[in-house]
């Protein structure tokens, strides 16, 4: 008998069957592989964003000579009292560094009291008191509302168009001066579809991280 050539159509439909079987289970996965991936980088990208902006905020509150909280139209932001003498680290022209003036005889720090510091959630303009989801630090030398001029634009945003911090949704104080502690929570969502806060999406198509700190501030041993 000579040798046979070629495959029987049972053959055939064996292979494309199996051919099929097997791209379809590839396709599943990684379908699954991508949905998974977007749910972590959701997760990331919202825990990210609000771990940064605590640091910033736990960064100032601890380097205060004292904080409180001010309202306006609905809008509550966090002020502190900054010491006088300090340096500029990241050369965006404002102080994020402090040091004290002097030591007194009791071998306690002592410090002058220096610029306003303000973090507060606002619109596009950056004044104090307007509604939005933009992080602000605004600096005054007065105990005066911030305005356009007073908030920090390099802060709010790296570029001029692209927010540092996109994805927070909330920002809280309480201010405990018997204690002389601050405790903030920064909240921050994510889609997992786009790097944006959600609205009305599915939980399932989003997260959200909050983010709960207590800090003391820098004259509490006094």
């Amino acid at each position: 008998m000579g040798k046979r050539s070629g495959f029987t159509l049972v053959e055939m439909s064996l292979v494309l069957s199996l051919t099929a079987l097997i791209i379809g289970v590839l396709t599943v996965v990684y379908g699954y592989t991508m949905e998974r991936l977007a749910h972590a980088t959701a997760d990331f990208a919202a825990t990210d964003d609000a771990y940064l902006a605590a640091n910033d905020i736990g960064t100032v509150i601890r380097s205060a000579y004292s904080c409180s909280t001010v309202t306006s139209n609905g809008v509550t932001g966090l002020k502190c009292i900054m010491p006088a003498n300090g340096s500029d680290k990241d050369g965006d022209g404002h102080l994020d560094s402090w040091t004290i003036a002097s030591v007194s005889r009791r071998g306690l720090e002592k410090w002058a009291q220096g610029k306003r510091v303000w973090f507060y959630l606002g619109d596009s303009t950056g004044a104090f008191g307007t509604s939005g989801t933009i992080l602000w630090k605004a600096e005054r030398s007065d105990d005066l509302n911030p305005t356009t001029s007073d908030a920090i634009t390099k802060y709010a945003y790296v570029t001029s168009t692209r927010l540092r911090f996109p994805l927070i949704s909330s920002l809280s104080f309480t201010v405990n001066s018997a204690a002389q502690t601050v405790t903030f929570t920064v909240v921050a969502g994510s889609l997992t579809r786009a790097e944006r806060t959600p609205g009305s999406e599915a939980a399932n198509q989003s997260y959200t991280h909050t983010e709960t700190r207590t800090a003391f501030w820098r004259d509490w041993r006094k």
